[in-house]
């Protein structure tokens, strides 16, 4: 048997009891201040930064045109765990997106300067080397549009035919340099007089010129004034040879009652110009 002091009894289990709480609640506050620097640590300084760089990154890039301004500054996040993990997600994304934007500022730029490559080539194509006006393969599209108008919605057009005189007297006689010449200043004539017309060379000293609009509503002063130039340049004495310009020219006007094809009206006109070569054949052997 021992005696025991109810009082002692009671004391020593409140102190036992304050000690034991003492020691749960530090413990717990170590804990809490752990679990605090451990959040600040690994997630509260790390989503901070990882904020203000997605914020930074987003007021920069909004607006931009340069692809090199599109560069999101990674925040210096070592945490090992999911938010270092979005952390190099974003970044990669950025440069992804970066590298994205390039590819298509880069697509763009080859797609135009092809395009400029195209319209090049058939501008090329589409124009006399040496006479700069329009070539037979400008011509195909254009008979074949007239050759629809004719077949659908109907049209109204001329066509000039014009065959060069002497061309290849000036050949033999002054070399093709001044052949050159011969040629370019008379296609300089046509395309003063039709100045509102294609002009097309369909063959060595041959050319076709389409009377649509205004010139079509001027056709037969224009004929005319054309028929004068070229006669007026190889009467003038004064010139060179390579400058005394002479061609036959005919006209044949669209005739829907009659004209069935583009053909039909090329056919008239090509007579018309081949009437006045002749013409102009026999005016020159009776002057001799």
């Amino acid at each position: 048997c021992a005696d025991v002091f109810v009082d002692e009894l009671h004391a020593t289990l409140r102190s036992q009891l304050i000690s034991r709480s003492i020691m749960i609640m530090s413990i717990g506050l170590v804990f809490g201040i752990l679990l605090v620097v451990w959040l600040r640590h690994n997630v509260t300084v790390p989503v901070t930064k990882l904020e203000q760089s997605a914020r930074s990154f987003a007021e920069h890039s909004h607006g931009r045109k340069d692809p090199t301004q599109l560069h999101f500054e990674a925040p210096d996040i070592h945490t090992h765990n999911e938010i270092e993990s979005l952390s190099k997600a974003i970044t990669q994304m950025s440069t992804d997106m970066q590298d994205y934007v390039t590819n298509i500022l880069q697509a763009e730029e080859r797609a135009h300067n092809a395009e400029e490559e195209a319209e090049d080539m058939s501008r090329i194509a589409y124009q006399d080397e040496l006479t700069r006006v329009k070539s037979k393969a400008a011509y195909a599209p254009k008979r074949d549009e007239l050759n629809e108008g004719i077949q659908t919605y109907g049209v109204e057009f001329a066509l000039v035919m014009v065959d060069l005189n002497d061309l290849k007297l000036v050949n033999d006689t002054y070399g093709y340099k001044h052949g050159d010449d011969y040629l370019m200043g008379s296609c300089t004539l046509l395309c003063d007089t039709f100045g509102h017309s294609p002009v097309f060379r369909i063959g060595g000293d041959e050319f076709v010129v389409v009377l649509e609009g205004r010139d079509y509503a001027h056709r037969d002063e224009l004929l005319a004034s054309v028929q004068k130039r070229f006669q007026d340049a190889r009467d003038d004495t004064g010139k060179e040879p390579w400058e005394r310009f002479s061609a036959a020219v005919g006209m044949a006007v669209y005739d829907k009652a009659t004209d069935k094809t583009y053909e039909d009206v090329f056919s008239r006109a090509d007579q018309a110009m081949y009437a006045q070569k002749e013409q102009m054949k026999r005016r020159s052997d009776q002057s001799r």
